[in-house]
């Protein structure tokens, strides 16, 4: 059972004219490695800020579709949560720039 999907783009012009690429329910987005700080809470509830550790203002390259490419990873574990950056079985590859003003 296959069920066809095919890469969207969304422009979100109230937002500067952003952009977000979603491939059927599926919505992309940048690996942004993460800092967690504690910074108050309990011990059963702490409570932590979390901060980027790589960059994260990129935009990008807008191209013809057919230069984006989807690659599908091998899951080897079939009960594996599917749905942290780790195991996702979808990765875009596109060209973007690093917008410094940002």
């Amino acid at each position: 059972f296959t069920i066809p999907l095919s890469l969207r783009i969304q422009t979100w012009t109230s937002n500067h004219s952003a952009v977000s690429l979603s491939y059927g329910p599926l919505t992309f987005s940048l690996g942004i490695s993460e800092q967690y700080n504690r910074i108050g809470g309990t011990d059963d509830w702490p409570e932590f800020e979390v901060i980027p550790k790589s960059n994260w203002n990129y935009g990008l390259v807008m191209a013809s579709s057919n230069e984006w490419l989807i690659k599908r990873k091998k899951i080897k574990n079939g009960s594996q949560n599917l749905f942290t950056k780790d195991t996702i079985p979808l990765n875009l590859e596109v060209r973007a720039r690093r917008i410094p003003e940002w």
